[in-house]
């Protein structure tokens, strides 16, 4: 089978290496709102964290198979894009915001193995 080499299809194989690695370390994988097309700015956090927008790791799953997207649903990154449209871009400029690793977990478990699982991602 011909891989797709378009960009949508390019991030669509990137996004099924990031499930595997998010399996392989047992934890919730969530995406983000995938970006139209290159980007001049690629903002990285960290790794994305259970809590307010999902207790657990089941209702995550429900969530993000329902189409949550991370970076899209809470004031604090309302703000985050805000002053990067605001701050950072030009008026042609476009960004994306990601995460170091895409497995969503309790933040108490976040520093656990950070740099071993940041070496895998």
């Amino acid at each position: 089978m011909p891989t797709d080499t378009s960009f949508s299809g390019a991030y669509r194989e990137l996004e099924d290496l990031m499930t595997a690695l998010e399996e392989a370390d047992g934890d919730v994988y969530l995406p983000n709102a995938e970006p139209e097309g290159p980007v001049d700015y690629v903002l990285i956090c960290m790794e994305p964290s259970l809590g307010r927008w999902a207790p657990s790791a089941d209702d995550a799953r429900a969530k993000v198979w329902a189409g949550f997207r991370n970076f899209l649903a809470s004031i604090e990154t309302a703000i985050l894009h805000y002053c990067v449209q605001r701050y950072l871009c030009d008026a042609t400029q476009k960004y994306h915001i990601t995460d170091f690793s895409k497995g969503a977990m309790l933040v108490q478990r976040a520093g656990t193995k950070r740099a071993e699982r940041y070496d895998r991602w």
